[in-house]
């Protein structure tokens, strides 16, 4: 029977990592010039980086089975004195996110994705994710395993390998 422990990083190396994955897929995989390709890219990329944020930073939880990053650190308060700042323009994309992809809504803008939300708000976005995934990471035990598989997938999207995503 696995402890506590053990079942956190199962969590953390399954559901956690597919959620990194997805967020990476969405920024290097599909290079393609049509609008409803990048619409698709855009989409993968926002929806797991709207995951990831509320991960990190939702606390008090949103719902009882939400999980939440203090729940898997050694120590809730260094976590905290550690986790980088909520960024202002992730926040206000976050906002747009809610409007343009999770929701039915009047204030939706029109016209392709590429309007809604400039593709080069990506970059900022991942950068301020990947910060805190590592200061993350640095403070679960066994974290750096999942680094690992991270910086391992990261490599082989940059470098367009062929190599199959599921082997990583």
């Amino acid at each position: 029977m696995l402890n506590m422990e053990d079942k956190k990083f199962e969590f953390l190396d399954e559901h956690f990592f597919y959620e990194v994955q997805q967020l990476l897929v969405g920024v290097y995989v599909i290079r393609h010039p049509f609008p409803f390709w990048v619409n698709i890219k855009l989409e993968i990329f926002l929806l797991h980086a709207r995951g990831l944020y509320e991960f990190f930073y939702n606390d008090p939880k949103k719902y009882e089975d939400d999980a939440c990053a203090y729940e898997f650190v050694s120590d809730p308060e260094k976590w905290e004195k550690e986790r980088p700042v909520k960024a202002e323009y992730i926040t206000n994309a976050l906002e747009q996110i809610n409007k343009e992809l999770a929701h039915l809504t009047y204030k939706r803008h029109a016209g392709p994705a590429v309007e809604k939300l400039n593709t080069n708000d990506i970059g900022p976005i991942k950068d301020h994710l990947f910060r805190v995934i590592k200061v993350f990471l640095d403070n679960v035990p066994q974290g750096a395993k999942i680094m690992d598989k991270i910086n391992k997938l990261e490599t082989i999207l940059v470098s367009n390998k062929s190599e199959r995503l599921t082997n990583v």
